[in-house]
């Protein structure tokens, strides 16, 4: 069916120097059509291992939020973070149904014998959703010089994030990714 979704974006933020770092305020708001599986998904999805299904009456999906960074050199190391909150009062996830769609017979049960040939049923759903995390880096940049030629350089970075969401009077957001520490 033809459909009108009208999403958009807008962001404005303030920057202060502090010493030789600085300390940026976001505040922004980014907004989304559902995209064609949202909308019209009835299937199995075998990347995921799911049956996934649709839901036409899904509206723009908005979220509005507040982000507070700091970049500060501290030496030969740099510090950057970043903390988040996000809000939207019709955030599009995926939910578990609590059936499973049988690949062998091709029928939907609320209960599965051999995970080999289910596949758990999610549906598309829309509802109000908080997120909140953070982003931090420590970065050091390095160099190698050979007696002869350009020589190597680069950055080495110490990295981590993590985000939770949760519903508006309900359980955590599924599909978000774990906690990550990287090198």
């Amino acid at each position: 069916p033809e459909r009108r979704l009208r999403p958009g974006s807008w962001s404005a933020s303030v920057r202060r120097d502090i010493g030789s770092g600085h300390l940026t305020l976001t505040r922004w708001m980014v907004s989304r059509a559902p995209d064609l599986q949202e909308l019209y998904a009835d299937g199995p999805h075998m990347a995921t291992r799911t049956y996934d299904l649709g839901r036409e009456s899904m509206g723009v999906e908005t979220l509005r939020g507040w982000d507070l960074g700091i970049t500060q050199p501290l030496g030969d190391i740099t510090l950057e973070a970043n903390v988040y909150r996000y809000a939207s009062s019709n955030y599009i996830y995926q939910r578990s149904t609590g059936r499973y769609y049988n690949t062998d017979s091709g029928g939907v049960r609320f209960e599965c014998a051999r995970l080999d040939l289910c596949l758990p049923v999610t549906q598309y759903e829309q509802a109000p959703a908080r997120l909140q995390g953070y982003e931090l880096e420590l970065s050091r940049p390095w160099a190698w010089r050979q007696a002869q030629g350009p020589g190597l350089r680069g950055r080495i970075a110490l990295t981590s994030d993590a985000v939770r969401g949760r519903l508006v009077n309900g359980p955590d957001l599924p599909r978000l990714p774990p906690p990550r520490i990287g090198l």
